[in-house]
């Protein structure tokens, strides 16, 4: 797969700062999960999820959903990014210079790169 600095900056946000989110953004975290789910097969739990998070039947949530997930996410990443710069760190690899996996990661999935402790 190649590597996207917007798509891997956008998962990053979603899946490290979802804390900073509003509660109608983090709902939409919850529609996310339930479009994995869908597209794993499990449409019955992702209806589930849909509902028990009060994305079901919500206009707002359905007008995003029918737009499409990722540029909403793209939008959430970008603010959030602006308005909490001071609170999130990018953790990057310092070889490549591509986003690492994790805030509190020390090893480059990408190229490979290793900066623990004592490595160079």
């Amino acid at each position: 797969m190649d590597y996207d600095d917007e798509t891997a900056l956008t998962d990053y946000i979603w899946d490290y700062y979802g804390n900073l989110m509003t509660e109608f953004e983090q709902q939409m975290s919850w529609a996310e999960h339930s479009r994995r789910k869908r597209a794993a097969g499990h449409a019955d739990v992702a209806d589930v999820m849909l509902r028990r998070h009060g994305i079901s039947d919500n206009p707002a949530a359905e007008a995003i959903l029918a737009q499409g997930l990722d540029a909403f996410r793209r939008r959430v990443a970008h603010r959030l990014l602006q308005e909490h710069r001071d609170q999130i760190f990018v953790n990057r690899c310092p070889a490549c210079g591509r986003i690492a996996r994790a805030p509190a990661a020390q090893q480059c999935f990408q190229c490979g790169h290793d900066w623990h402790r004592g490595k160079t």
